[in-house]
């Protein structure tokens, strides 16, 4: 009578086994994307987070059977996933953040940001700045031929740009 009664329970279990894990892939099936998103949001990284979330399915995968159905399977697994992505933070070395106006330096003479200002010019500085040297150029020559009274001809030959 024992046999029965655990070939009884044995059956339950499996079935009730079968039924979590198809609930699962019903769930995973609409709410991947979901989970995914809610691990960037944490981590802020994809590369990161796809791993978070592929972690979190193999756990929930792995402990399906703890799954007692006192929640929906999306907030067990939406648990999960925030879980692994929060122990994946934990993990992480920790970074150092500066002020970017805290004086830097032997001499504390400049912030962090004037330090890390690129000085170099702009794209629009360097096209105007070639601009200016184009007609400096021909004014140059210009001038110098008026001055030496050069004909136009002439002129119009020494202008090779």
């Amino acid at each position: 009578m024992q046999s029965q009664t655990t070939k009884r329970v044995s059956s339950t279990n499996a079935s009730a086994h079968q039924n979590a894990v198809l609930e699962m892939k019903e769930v995973l099936s609409s709410r991947l994307p979901y989970f995914h998103r809610c691990a960037l949001r944490l981590l802020g990284n994809a590369s990161d987070a796809e791993d978070a979330v592929q972690e979190a399915l193999l756990a929930a995968y792995r402990h399906i059977d703890q799954f007692r159905g006192q929640s929906q399977m999306n907030t067990w697994l939406t648990t999960i996933v925030r879980n692994c992505a929060l122990m994946q933070l934990r993990k992480r070395p920790r970074q150092i953040h500066l002020s970017l106006d805290e004086q830097a330096g032997e001499e504390k003479e400049y912030s962090v940001w004037e330090r890390l200002a690129d000085t170099s010019p702009t794209p629009e500085q360097e096209c105007s700045n070639s601009e200016l040297i184009a007609r400096l150029k021909i004014r140059r020559t210009v001038v110098a031929c008026f001055a030496k009274d050069i004909s136009a001809a002439r002129l119009d030959g020494s202008l090779d740009f």
